[in-house]
């Protein structure tokens, strides 16, 4: 940031910042949008099933087929059967993110590292040359 400000940066670095949270917003928005009719598709499907266990279990229980205790257990056990499919089924469009991300994580890992052991290197030149380089404080060279 210090590196920003001593060259009048700082608009220039915001404005770049502001574009990527801008373009970020923008394309997650559009896989929320491409996700909810599957989302919408996927509720109405498994609470249809889970109803219709319960519909079964209960006109079961009522025929005398099927006993109390059971009754009891199917109805539980639809409702958290199927609210645990819904969850999953919601996490599913996550994954292209997430295999996207872990792309990004390999591709960093591959690349070159700093030299973490330190080795004293020493250059061929010690001497500084400058070209058409000139000093000022505003106005004044």
């Amino acid at each position: 940031m210090s590196v920003v400000r001593a060259f009048h940066m700082a608009k220039q670095s915001n404005t770049a910042l502001e574009k990527s949270i801008d373009e970020t917003q923008r394309k997650n928005q559009l896989i929320e949008r491409q996700r909810i009719p599957y989302i919408a598709a996927e509720q109405v499907v498994l609470r249809i099933a889970s109803a219709a266990a319960a519909f079964c279990s209960i006109a079961l229980f009522i025929n005398g087929t099927l006993e109390l205790t059971y009754c009891l257990i199917i109805l539980v056990s639809a409702f958290m059967v199927y609210s645990q499919l819904e969850s999953a089924g919601e996490m599913f469009f996550m994954l292209s993110m997430i295999d996207a991300s872990i792309d990004r994580v390999e591709e960093i890992n591959q690349s070159p590292q700093i030299d973490i052991d330190g080795k004293e290197q020493t250059p061929d030149r010690l001497d500084i040359e400058m070209q058409d380089v000139s000093f000022s404080y505003g106005d004044k060279k």
